[in-house]
This record gives structure tokens, C-alpha cells and sequence, in this order.
């Protein structure tokens, strides 16, 4: 493997590396809003919890006294996650399926990241409760959109340039000036050396 190769594989890699980082950090907060719209509780969760299930810090009503509940995990941002660890996979893959696959894997990740938070709730929530619950983004899932969408990008990119085909002549240095003093010259192709024309007939 080339040196230029080496940095495009590095330049794929690199989005999806980020992309398993982001999962750290907090992704989503839920916030329990009251008749008068007026925030009353909220609960951060990272990406990790959301992926692989945990434990969720939330205020107990009665008592006041913050406690751990357990979390479900949440398939949609699992898969996401899967998408990550398969797009740092799949750029080690040697010809054009290192560039396809990745930049399969980020679109696919995007998408259900958003899906995941869409249907956080699934139903781990009633129905009757979704209602008075919002749930915004936080760093992590902006963060984690960035790093998929650049990931496929940049994938995608360099799968075309390597489907295109560009030929090797397109890179071919001009040809070098003549030396001062020498005749130019000339791209016509050599003409054949001539047979001498007959003699004459005798008598003419």
C-alpha cells in the first residue's frame, strides 16, 4: 500500500473513530414539562446507555431524593453504534469495497440516529405519558450526525474518483523544451527513406 493510500484509508477511518467517541458523551436529554409548559424534571442519557442499556439519574416524586432507574436499550441507536464500528471495519477492505462500505455504513447511521430518537420511548413509556415528555438533542448526537455524514462523504468521494478511472496519462508531465540553438522539432512522423527514381529509357 502506497503513502497516498495510506492517508485516504486514515481519512475514512477517522469519522467513524469520532463517531464511537461521540456515543460517550450525552446524546439526549428528556424533559416532563407541566400543564403550563414549565420544565419540572429532565434526565440526561449518553450514547452508550442509549445503545447498550444502563442506568438513567431521575428525581423520585414523593421523596425528592434522586435515584438510578434502569434503561432499556434503544435498538435504533445500537444499530447506529453497529454502523460506527463497521465503518472503521470496512475501510481497511482493500479496492473499491473499502469506500463503498463505509460511506454505506455512515448513511445507514445517520438515519438511525434519527430514528432512534424519534422513537426513544418505544414502549418503555404510555402512551399517555409521551405526551408531557420532550426530548432534545444534545452534543453527543450533533457531534455523532457530523462525524457519520463526513464519514459517508468522504467515503463516497473517493469511491467515484476510484470508479471513474482516471487515466495515468492525465498526470504526464509536459515534454521538455528543445535545447537553445537546435532546431524545433516537428511532430510529423518520419518520412520513409525514397528509392532513387529510375533512368530514363534510351532514346528519350
Amino acid at each position: 500500500m502506497t503513502a497516498d493510500e495510506t492517508n485516504k484509508r486514515n481519512f475514512r477511518v477517522a469519522p467513524f473513530v469520532l463517531a464511537i467517541l461521540r456515543f460517550a458523551m450525552p446524546f439526549l436529554e428528556v424533559s416532563c414539562k407541566d400543564e403550563k409548559g414549565k420544565t419540572v424534571d429532565s434526565t440526561t442519557i449518553s450514547g452508550f446507555t442509549l445503545a447498550f442499556g444502563g442506568t438513567i439519574k431521575q428525581p423520585n416524586e414523593m421523596t425528592g431524593k434522586v435515584e438510578e432507574k434502569p434503561m432499556k436499550q434503544v435498538s435504533q441507536f445500537f444499530i447506529a453504534f453497529l454502523c460506527a464500528a463497521a465503518g472503521v471495519g470496512a475501510s481497511f477492505m482493500a479496492g473499491k469495497n473499502g469506500k463503498l462500505f463505509p460511506a454505506i455504513a455512515g448513511a445507514v447511521g445517520i438515519l438511525f440516529l434519527f430514528l432512534g430518537k424519534g422513537n426513544l420511548f418505544g414502549e418503555q413509556v404510555p402512551p399517555q405519558m409521551q405526551d408531557v415528555l420532550q426530548v432534545s438533542a444534545k452534543i453527543g448526537f450533533l457531534l455523532a450526525c457530523v462525524c457519520f455524514a463526513a464519514g459517508a462523504v468522504i467515503s463516497g468521494l473517493q469511491w467515484k474518483a476510484e470508479d471513474a478511472g482516471v487515466p495515468a496519462t492525465y498526470f504526464a508531465p509536459p515534454p521538455p523544451p528543445p535545447p537553445s540553438g537546435a532546431a524545433p522539432s516537428s511532430n510529423l512522423p518520419p518520412v520513409p527513406n525514397q528509392p532513387p527514381p529510375p533512368p530514363p529509357p534510351p532514346g528519350s
